[in-house]
C-alpha cells in the first residue's frame, strides 16, 4: 500500500489527482495495513526491499485513515493463555505473520501493530466497529483510539451497538442502518481531512 502511494504521487499529473492530499480507507484486514500506512509515515523498516528507486524520493504519508472493524495490536490479541499454554491461532494471522502470533516474538507482533506505531505525528483517524463483531472484536478499536489518545492525535471512534463484522445486525434494517451510518460517517470526515489542506508530507 506504500509504495502505491508513492507510485500514485509519481503519476499524479497523468491521471490529474493532487499529490498532496491523500487518505487511506480499509476494513477489517485492510483496516490493519490503512492504519499501519498511517501511522508508519516515513519509516524505512517497512520499505519494500524492492522499492523502485523512481519512487524513493516520493512521499509515503498520509493526511488521514478510515478504518472499518480492524485490527491493531497482534500481540493483546493474542496473549499467553492461563497455566503458560498458549491459544489457538487463526490460520490468517499466522500466514500474514509468518508464525503463529504466540511465537512470533515481540518485534514482529510490534512491527505488524499499528498501536506501536503511533506517535503524535500521526494525521487523524477514524475507526468504526460493530460491539457485536465476533470476528474482531471492537476492543481492537478501542485500543487503538486509547493509543491516539494517548499521543495527542485527533481521531474519532464510532462503535455500532449491536451490529458484527461488515456491520452485519440482526435484521436487514439494522444492517443497512449501520451500514448508512458508517458511511455517513466516513464521508463527513473525509471531507472535514481532505478540505482542511495539506498534512500528507512530513515537515523538513
Amino acid at each position: 500500500m506504500k509504495t502505491a502511494i508513492r507510485w500514485l504521487r509519481s503519476h499524479a499529473s497523468s491521471y490529474a489527482i493532487d499529490p498532496g492530499r491523500a487518505l487511506v480507507w480499509g476494513s477489517s484486514a485492510g483496516g490493519q495495513l490503512a492504519a499501519l500506512v498511517a501511522t508508519s509515515c516515513g519509516d524505512p523498516s517497512l520499505n519494500p526491499p524492492d522499492l523502485p528507486a523512481d519512487l524513493e524520493d516520493q512521499s509515503d504519508c498520509v493526511s488521514g485513515a478510515v478504518t472499518w472493524y480492524g485490527f491493531f495490536d497482534f500481540e493483546t490479541q493474542h496473549a499467553p493463555a492461563a497455566g503458560g499454554q498458549s491459544v489457538d491461532t487463526p490460520g490468517p494471522e499466522a500466514r500474514y505473520l509468518g508464525c503463529d502470533p504466540p511465537e512470533c516474538g515481540r518485534a514482529r507482533l510490534a512491527a505488524a501493530s499499528p498501536v506501536d506505531h503511533v506517535d503524535s505525528g500521526d494525521p487523524p483517524m477514524l475507526l468504526i466497529h460493530g460491539t457485536g463483531d465476533r470476528i474482531i472484536p471492537y476492543e481492537q478499536s478501542e485500543r487503538m483510539a486509547e493509543a491516539l489518545r494517548r499521543a495527542g492525535v485527533s481521531h474519532r471512534l464510532v462503535l455500532i451497538p449491536g451490529v458484527g463484522h461488515s456491520f452485519i445486525g440482526p435484521t436487514a434494517g439494522a444492517t443497512r442502518e449501520a451500514t448508512y451510518r458508517a458511511i455517513d460517517e466516513t464521508l463527513t470526515f473525509i471531507d472535514e481531512i481532505l478540505g482542511s489542506g495539506d498534512r500528507s508530507t512530513p515537515a523538513d
